[in-house]
């Protein structure tokens, strides 16, 4: 009898820990977290969209892709309606922004290669002021495939705000 208990009480401790180490893994879908840039003079926005169901933790980093001192970030709460980072302003070039975000009391990330694994997303590329014979300050932003994502929120205005969320 006392080897029976002592194998049914080793099962019940051991299936948990089963469990977690078979455990299907956390599998996040591209397009449920998504980052975009908006330019307006030097004024950097960047905005954050959450298709979950859950609270994330985001944080991005814009580095100039000539002066790599010219960094920029932040990070903070993400609900599921999204976030609007408060705009920064910034030295003129052109930058590359890298971004993660992680799921609060999960397993899920979102990002790029570098700082979400594995990578649910492209590098996020802006230019702002005078670049190679340019006049003015106007900003571009390019995530790279064109689309966008800036339609989730609302199109831009003239005054290059985004919609309410």
């Amino acid at each position: 009898m006392k080897k029976s208990v002592r194998t049914g009480v080793t099962a019940v401790l051991a299936a948990p820990l089963v469990a977690a180490v078979f455990a299907a893994p956390a599998n996040a879908a591209p397009g449920d977290v998504a980052l975009s840039t908006s330019v307006e003079g030097n004024s950097l926005t960047v905005s954050i969209v959450n298709h979950t169901q859950n609270q994330l933790t985001c944080a991005w980093t814009a580095v100039s892709d000539t002066s790599p001192q010219n960094e920029y970030t932040d990070f903070g709460l993400v609900g599921t309606e999204g976030r609007v980072f408060n705009a920064q302003t910034v030295e003129d070039g052109s930058y590359t922004v890298n971004w993660v975000c992680d799921q609060m009391f999960g397993d899920e990330h979102w990002g790029t290669d570098g700082f979400a694994d594995p990578p649910t997303a492209d590098v996020e590329h802006f230019t702002v002021g005078q670049q190679h014979g340019e006049s003015g300050s106007l900003g571009s932003s390019d995530n790279g495939d064109n689309s966008g994502i800036l339609g989730s929120f609302g199109s831009l205005g003239s005054s290059g705000s985004l919609g309410s969320f």
